[in-house]
């Protein structure tokens, strides 16, 4: 999943968030892993870049998708010169840090977010598959469901401050 796939439908005070072009998806069984790795690598899971996932990969890439959407940036990225001499998406690096599997929550554009999302983003982003929650387990996370004062999630606007900063460009790599 990125962000790119989701689309918001407006019918009148309701809004959905829809998920759309699913033609990298897979039909998915509980009792099977999955092998095939294709798709943006900013938001590939560490277990898909060993070639042996499950329907964990969603929670990590919309853990990163939530990443993104508070601070503006990928939790993993890097970027090397080309021979033009232009700033390209180095994706092994990407994947290299992906596998290692840090992110770091300490940078200053945290201390601004509410002490509930943290540990979400925590459980989201959990480096092995198996201590990752599933989706249902995620909704019973107290930010899901705080709101402030004006009946607005507290990220609100710093959210919409940051999608306009969304700097880095999407670019479909296959994993090799």
């Amino acid at each position: 999943m990125k962000p790119e796939n989701l689309v918001l439908d407006s019918t009148g005070s309701n809004f959905n968030i829809k998920i759309i072009d699913m033609g990298l998806g897979q039909t998915f069984e509980k009792s099977r892993y999955l092998n095939r790795s294709k798709g943006s690598v900013y938001y590939t899971a560490p277990e898909q870049i060993k070639g042996k996932y499950n329907e964990k990969v969603d929670i990590w890439s919309c853990g990163v998708i939530l990443y993104i959407l508070i601070t503006g940036l990928p939790p993993f990225s890097a970027f090397k010169t080309d021979q033009h001499g232009r700033q390209v998406l180095d994706v092994e690096e990407v994947k290299r840090l992906i596998e290692k599997g840090h992110v770091d929550f300490t940078d200053e554009i945290f201390q601004d977010v509410s002490p509930e999302l943290i540990p979400l983003l925590k459980r989201m982003l959990t480096y092995e598959a198996e201590e990752r929650p599933e989706a249902s387990q995620l909704m019973h996370f107290p930010w899901l469901h705080q709101t402030s004062e004006k009946g607005h999630r507290q990220e609100g606007t710093q959210i919409s401050s940051l999608i306009g900063s969304f700097q880095f460009d999407f670019v479909e790599l296959a994993l090799l």
